[in-house]
């Protein structure tokens, strides 16, 4: 059923309840995730393009998830 079925089949005065979503997981360019790690740009793309580090590449930079990172940095 829709959302917006649900909505109007509700009587006037009762609140509805969003849903709790999680926050989401940062997302770092390629010069932000090179200054969190600590390293040279150049390196990091490369990491980028051999699947060291999951990302995609999108209007000519490179883009990441913290996520991404951290399992990078523990694996």
């Amino acid at each position: 059923m829709p959302l917006e079925s649900k909505v109007k089949n509700q009587k006037v005065g009762k609140s509805v309840k969003a849903p709790v979503v999680a926050p989401a997981d940062p997302i770092y360019t390629d010069e932000a995730a090179a200054a969190v790690l600590n390293c040279n740009l150049r390196i990091l793309q490369e990491k980028f393009r051999e699947g060291e580090i999951k990302g995609y590449k999108k209007l000519g930079k490179w883009y990441t998830t913290h996520s991404n990172l951290l399992n990078f940095l523990t694996s």
